[in-house]
């Protein structure tokens, strides 16, 4: 048996050739009505409310395209992209985070007029954040706010551009009922961990050399998961991080601070944080 498909071609050739023009006016109106189709869902989804959605949910494909409304805190680019017209931030559902498995940045355009943002230096600090909001008032790293833009997410990262952002009163997390899972020996090394909020017990041990960058680390002597366990620290001045250090730092130098931003020195600690490569990228330190 032939194959049907064949003569299509020359079917529509004789319908033409004979003058009919009803089927490609029947054509021309099915293409047009498509078009129309098309156009008025775009037009319907660029008007639609933006619709609440809690952090987590940035990464569900069902929000993809949609305008949404959600809260987290403002981090330095750990890659920084500006334009002319646009910039990028990180974006966090916890305050002293700075590591998650489902990585979120926030595309903010270049300006000083509201819900804008200056630009970057080549070499920036978090400190060189400085985002003006729906109000006129400046916002920087650290702080809490509510974003509105459209959300791109496919599953391995989350982006969103930004329409309107609101800085909110900041809130205080108890890490205890966050069901972080504790780290063992044999949770440690455990690849289906990665990426989990974790925390471990032990003493901070400093080592020889640090890192360059927004955050360094250090050694947590534990005796649930081991002495080589490395925990990241971020470079600051507040509660939860290490303050930075110059290159030729002593010991005495080194003032590494728990959530109530008390200096840890040689106590034991509880740290928080996500699990990412056999290290733990620390958000809340407790001195036990």
């Amino acid at each position: 048996m032939k194959n049907p498909l064949l003569f299509f071609p020359l079917i529509l050739s004789l319908m033409t050739s004979c003058g009919s023009s009803k089927f490609k006016d029947q054509m021309d109106s099915a293409l047009s009505k498509r078009l129309d189709s098309t156009s008025a869902a775009e037009e319907a989804a660029r008007n639609a409310p933006p619709v609440n959605i809690s952090f987590d949910q940035l990464s569900d494909k069902n929000y993809d395209g949609k305008k949404v409304i959600v809260e987290g805190y403002v981090a330095a680019p750990t890659s920084s992209y500006v334009s002319s017209t646009s910039a990028q931030i990180d974006f966090y559902g916890r305050k002293d985070q700075f590591y998650a498995a489902n990585n979120v940045i926030v595309s903010v355009p270049v300006g000083t007029g509201k819900n804008t943002m200056y630009s970057l230096p080549d070499k920036y600090t978090p400190e060189d954040i400085k985002i003006t909001a729906d109000d006129k008032s400046e916002i920087h790293a650290g702080d809490h706010v509510r974003i509105t833009g459209k959300l791109s997410a496919n599953g391995m990262y989350s982006s969103i551009d930004l329409d309107k952002v609101e800085k909110i009163a900041d809130t205080d997390v108890d890490y205890s009922t966050l069901n972080a899972m504790k780290l063992t020996k044999a949770t440690w090394k455990d690849s289906t961990m990665d990426g989990k909020l974790v925390y471990a017990e032990g003493t901070l041990e400093i080592p020889m050399m640090t890192m360059d960058g927004n955050y360094t680390w250090f050694y947590l002597h534990s005796k649930d998961v081991s002495n080589d366990l490395t925990v990241n620290i971020s470079y600051g001045n507040g509660a939860n991080k290490v303050e930075p250090l110059s290159d030729n730092y002593r010991k005495s130098d080194v003032k590494i601070r728990d959530h109530k931003g008390d200096v840890v020195g040689n106590h034991k600690v509880r740290v928080y944080g996500v699990l990412h490569s056999e290290s733990i990228y620390v958000e809340n330190i407790v001195q036990l």
